[in-house]
């Protein structure tokens, strides 16, 4: 499970995206490239600010081990957010979350065995069975969609949604554009790469224009995108009802680094923003496609994460 949303399968000849061959061709390589991730595991921090805001409103940190050979799986996080100023009145004396200064700590996780998903929400930091066939409404099994990352929208991003899905409105578009390097990097100087401008400046960088989503992506590190912008105009209504320009709005913005692996090109962090706010996440990979697959995981794993957090809130 390494989204909510199914897995990527690749395909055996180039989808019908639109007339622009390139385009079609490096999307293909790209589920091709994503299909092959079947087996990872990695820590990872994740900070979102929301949107008008100058500090982080919560940070996640946690460790997703999947390996869809044996459909091993576990997620074990932890978040510090902020909270209200009548939700840290009344944790003071709430003895199953903790604050430190003002923030709150949450433990939470799930893991898969063959009775089915043991879950821990952040919300209530208790582990129960949901058994296989029921429903769980478990929002956290992954932290995000990796495969995903970089073709996602940031609707998309949020809803983690995996590739086969995120590329669908690239199936609708009429035409797609294939951009100079001077176009692409033109547009993308707004993204303020962390890497500067330099970053893009590489001949393996193909630019393209999707539907108003402007995508850098690096056809010699596995057909990764590494920077991508979607703005649309915003309007305002006028007095007599009809409406006039008032700027840009930026819907998307992407960025990321990558990083070579065990012989495959994964992410090292990554930048997502859009009109709700933004994600900052570093990740440190252990495992890509190891050999041998990864043990079952059992109840325990999860059971101790969360008396091990709980432990270490109730010490401070």
């Amino acid at each position: 499970m390494l989204s909510t949303s199914g897995t990527v399968v690749a395909q055996d000849r180039p989808i019908k995206v639109s007339a622009n061959r390139d385009f079609e061709n490096i999307l293909f390589h790209a589920m091709e490239q994503r299909g092959k991730l079947i087996s990872v595991s990695f820590k990872y921090q994740m900070n979102y600010t929301e949107a008008g805001e100058d500090s982080i409103t919560w940070r996640q940190t946690g460790e997703l081990s999947v390996d869809e050979r044996t459909d091993a799986f576990a997620h074990l996080f932890q978040r510090i957010e902020k909270p209200s100023p009548v939700e840290a009145k009344a944790l003071r004396g709430n003895k199953e979350t903790a604050s430190e200064g003002s923030r709150r700590w949450q433990p939470g996780g799930v893991v898969k065995t063959d009775q089915g998903l043991w879950i821990c929400s952040p919300e209530m930091p208790r582990v129960r069975l949901v058994r296989n066939g029921e429903p769980s409404g478990f929002s956290y099994s992954v932290p995000f969609a990796v495969r995903g990352l970089g073709f996602s929208f940031y609707g998309n991003f949020l809803r983690k949604d995996d590739l086969d899905f995120a590329i669908l409105p690239y199936l609708t578009y009429p035409s797609i554009k294939t951009l100079s390097s001077e176009a692409g990097i033109d547009v993308l100087k707004k993204t303020k790469l962390n890497g500067g401008v330099d970053s893009l400046k590489n001949n393996a960088v193909e630019f393209f224009n999707a539907g108003g989503y402007v995508l850098a992506i690096d056809t010699n590190r596995d057909y990764w995108p590494i920077a991508g912008l979607y703005e649309r105009t915003r309007y305002v209504k006028k007095k007599d009802g009809s409406f006039r320009e008032n700027g840009t709005q930026v819907v998307t913005k992407y960025e990321c680094d990558l990083e070579l692996f065990n012989g495959r090109w994964v992410p090292k962090d990554f930048r997502y923003s859009g009109t709700s706010g933004s994600h900052v996440v570093a990740l440190q990979w252990s495992q890509c496609n190891p050999a041998e697959p990864f043990e079952p995981f059992n109840h325990l794993t999860l059971a101790n994460h969360v008396a091990d957090v709980m432990g270490r809130i109730n010490s401070k």
